[in-house]
C-alpha cells in the first residue's frame, strides 16, 4: 500500500537529521577500549574508542548480526561477541577465526560506518555523507578562562521537536516549574526580540529578578538580559548577561532517538570571576527543573509535534515555538535536496 502525503511529511525530520551532526555519548563515557551503543534516528549504532582514535558504526556484524555493544576490543579492533570476527577502525575486517588469518573473505566483509567527532565534551555522529549542518561553534566550551560542567544525558519519552519547543517556551515557568523557579517565575513574557538567521534564529529579553517573599536572593535569580539562539536542526543556547558583567550559557541538544523518545545532552558554563553557585551545585539544580520538564513532555498528546499539525489557538507567547516550526519545516527540505537521489537509507558505507 502506497504511504500517504502525512507519512512523507513524517518521515523528513529523521531523513533530514541524517545530514546533520547529533551527540550519541559524552566523551568520557568512551574511554580507550570502551564501546558506546546507541540508537540515533531509528538506526542502531555503536561507538568505539580504538588506540587509533573514535570509530562509529552501525551495530550489527555483517556475519549473523550479533550487536558490537556487547562485544570488546582486542589487539586494537572492534571484536564481534558471537564468532570473534575483528574490524579495524575503517571498519574493514581483518580476522575470522574459523578461517585463519589470511582469508579473502575476511577482506570482503566490511561494516557500515558513519562519520564521528568529539566537541564540547560530547562524541557526536553523522549518519549520512553529505553534511546540511555543522556543529554549531560555542567559543567559551574551548576557552580556557570558562568553567563549564557536562551534565549527563537525559531520556526524554517524547519527540525531539516536543522537547526543544518546551525548550523555547517562557510561559510555562510558573506553572511546570512551581516547585523548583518558584510561582514568583515569569508567567508573562510581552516583551522580547526574534531575530532571524541562516542557520537558526535567536530571542533577546530582559528578565526581571524573581523574588521569594522579601528575602535574598541568589545570582540566578538576579535581573538579566537573556539570548536564546536555536541552530538548526536542534541545538539550543540560553545566555544570562547580569548587570554586573557576568554571563552563564547553557548548551541543551534533544538528540533523537525514535519518532518518540529522545536523549537531551547538555552542560552549564560560566564566565570568570562568576560569583554565583560553582556549576556543580547549578547542575543539582538544573537537573530537578529538567526533570520537570520531561513530565511535562511525556504528557503532551501526540508525543511529538506533526510536521502538519492540526488547528490550535495560539498566543503571543507561543512565537517562539512557531518560529522554530517554520524554520525547521525549510531546514528539512533544503537538507533533503543535498541528498542524491538514490542515498542508500542505511548510510555512509556499504557493508561487505
Amino acid at each position: 500500500m502506497a504511504g500517504t502525503r502525512d507519512d512523507d511529511l513524517e518521515s523528513m525530520p529523521f531523513r533530514a537529521l541524517r545530514t546533520t551532526w547529533q551527540p550519541v555519548a559524552l566523551s568520557s563515557a568512551v574511554p580507550v577500549g570502551g564501546i558506546h551503543s546507541y540508537t540515533l534516528l531509528d538506526e542502531d549504532i555503536v561507538v568505539v574508542r580504538l588506540p587509533t582514535g573514535l570509530a562509529a558504526y552501525k551495530d550489527g556484524c555483517p556475519h549473523r548480526g550479533a550487536r558490537f555493544g556487547i562485544g570488546s576490543v582486542v589487539d586494537g579492533h572492534l571484536q564481534c561477541p558471537y564468532h570473534g570476527w575483528r574490524f579495524d577502525g575503517a571498519g574493514q575486517c581483518q580476522l575470522i577465526p574459523s578461517l585463519g588469518p589470511d582469508s579473502v573473505v575476511a577482506r570482503s566483509a566490511r561494516l557500515t560506518s558513519y562519520a564521528v567527532v568529539e566537541r564540547y565534551g560530547f562524541i557526536w555522529v553523522r549518519l549520512a555523507e553529505v553534511e546540511s549542518a555543522g556543529i554549531p561553534n560555542i567559543p567559551e566550551f574551548e576557552d580556557p578562562t570558562w568553567t563549564y560542567v557536562v551534565a549527563a544525558p537525559t531520556p526524554f519519552g517524547t519527540g525531539f521537536r516536543r522537547e526543544i519547543e518546551n525548550y523555547l517556551d517562557m510561559a510555562h515557568f510558573a506553572f511546570a516549574h512551581a516547585d523548583t523557579l518558584g510561582k514568583a517565575a515569569i508567567a508573562m513574557i510581552d516583551k522580547y526580540r526574534v531575530s532571524e538567521f541562516p542557520d537558526g534564529f535567536q530571542m533577546d529579553a530582559a528578565f526581571p529578578a524573581l523574588t521569594s517573599g522579601g528575602g535574598s536572593i541568589s545570582k540566578l535569580q538576579q535581573a538579566h538580559d537573556r539570548v536564546q539562539r536555536c541552530w538548526l536542526p536542534n541545538v539550543t543556547t540560553i545566555r544570562q548577561k547580569f548587570h554586573d558583567g557576568q554571563q552563564r550559557l547553557l548548551v541543551h541538544v534533544p538528540s533523537p532517538n525514535t519518532r518518540t523518545s529522545c536523549t537531551v545532552f547538555w552542560s552549564i558554563a560560566i564566565s570568570p570571576g562568576f560569583d554565583g553557585p560553582p556549576p556543580e551545585k547549578q547542575l543539582e539544580f538544573a537537573v530537578r527543573v529538567l526533570d520537570e520538564d520531561r513530565v511535562m513532555c511525556e504528557n503532551q498528546r501526540p508525543l511529538e509535534v506533526p510536521m502538519n499539525p492540526e488547528p490550535c489557538r495560539y498566543v503571543p507567547a507561543d512565537r517562539l515555538a512557531l518560529t522554530y516550526r517554520k524554520h525547521f519545516s525549510e531546514f528539512c527540505t533544503s537538507a533533503l535536496a543535498r541528498l542524491p537521489a538514490s542515498a542508500p537509507p542505511s548510510g555512509c558505507a556499504a557493508s561487505g
